[in-house]
This record gives C-alpha cells, structure tokens and sequence, in this order.
C-alpha cells in the first residue's frame, strides 16, 4: 500500500522561517576525567524534523490541510512530503498542524507544521 502526498498547496511555506535539524541530540555525557567531559552517541540514528510556516494561506488551503491531517492521515499516518529542495521523505507529523487566522476579512490563515522522520537511518 503506498502512502499519502503531502497537498499541493497555492503557496509555499516562509523560507525565512524554516528550520530543520536532528530531532534529539543523542549524546551521553558523563563525570570529567582529568578535567575533560566524556562524551559518547547514544544511537547512530536521529530522526530529523522540519518545521515550516505558511503566511496568508488562502481558507482554501487551510481547509485541504485541515482535512489531510483529520481523515488522510487520520493525525498519525506517515505520507510522502517534498522538501523546500524537492527531496522525498517519507515522514510523519511531528504534532498537529497549527492554524490561526490572520487577516479575518480575506480568511488568510498562518499555519505551521513540523514533520518528523517516520523511519530514519543512519547518517
């Protein structure tokens, strides 16, 4: 069974406010030695995560997200996404989509949406 896209949406996310980097830092450090903390990986594999903002996203497209988390993806299911370089992942929400209405007379919506890595591999 393959799995859902992420919607095609009117406009695209705020490039000045994404970000992405490893979801957790899985470094274990311990007592000093001689002065100096010891440090080790807990795990070779890190998920990553991306968070992106939309501004002003018409009602239209906040209605088509709003029923991709609700009944696609039934808020947990993982689904295809492109990221801002056109790269697949394969990945899950990080937590529900944020919705907030900007601009009351022209139904503009701010989103912001943080997708997790759904099955990670080592870097």
């Amino acid at each position: 069974m393959s799995l859902p896209d992420y919607p095609t949406l009117s406009k695209n996310p705020d490039q000045e406010l994404w970000e992405h980097g490893p979801l957790y830092d899985t470094t274990i450090r311990t007592g000093q030695t001689g002065g100096m903390v010891e440090t080790r990986p807990n795990s070779t594999v890190v998920p990553w995560y991306w968070k992106f903002v939309y501004r002003d996203l018409p009602n239209a497209d906040m209605l088509l997200l709003e029923t991709f988390e609700k009944t696609t993806i039934r808020y947990s299911g993982a689904f295809n996404w492109l990221d801002k370089d056109s790269v697949s992942h394969e990945v899950i929400l990080g937590k529900e989509i944020f919705f907030r209405l900007e601009n009351t007379q022209l139904n503009q919506w701010r989103v912001e949406v943080i997708v997790v890595e759904a099955n990670p591999t080592s870097d």
